[in-house]
């Protein structure tokens, strides 16, 4: 952006952007009033020419039904009887009693696990562990521990251990 400076600034006159700022804001308010009073008159003619009372109540005197005018006037067909007397529909089970009454099958996931727990069986002597890493107890790795856990941090479980 540019800015303009007048290097030698004249003191004297009225400010005209103080001027023209004053004269927007009344020619704003005058503006407002017109419109104002336009809408007051406007509601005013329009109240005055209204002949009736603004609430007026209806009523259905001479309103006539007519449901069963028309082309298609024939009732409707009877419903079917429902079976009210049979037990076996009408029962909890809605018929299907021998679906209800079986014994449940054997859960899914304990065989699963069984399986699982018999392939993760792995001896001490299988497992490979890096130079530095110390060596897993007889009794295996403590429990909830992996492999990595205990390459880092295997030392200082045998030292907590030897302190106990």
């Amino acid at each position: 952006s540019v800015n303009m400076f007048k290097l030698d600034p004249i003191e004297e006159g009225p400010d005209t952007g103080a001027i023209a700022g004053l004269a927007g804001n009344i020619l704003f308010i005058l503006v407002g009033l017109v419109l104002l009073i336009a809408v007051l008159v406007a509601t005013i003619r329009i109240m005055r020419s209204a002949s009736s009372p603004l609430e007026e109540i209806s009523s259905f005197d001479d309103y006539e039904y007519t449901q069963n005018s028309g082309f298609n006037s024939d009732p409707l067909p009877g419903a079917p009887e429902l079976p009210s007397a049979d037990k076996v529909a009408n029962s909890m089970y809605g018929g299907s009693k021998e679906l209800f009454e079986q014994p449940p099958p054997p859960p899914l996931e304990t065989v699963e696990k069984e399986e699982e727990l018999e392939e993760e069986v792995v001896t001490v002597e299988q497992i490979e562990l890096p130079s530095g890493a110390p060596p897993i107890p007889e009794e295996g790795l403590p429990e909830g521990w992996t492999i990595e856990q205990w390459q880092h941090y295997g030392q200082a479980w045998i030292d907590q251990q030897n302190q106990e």
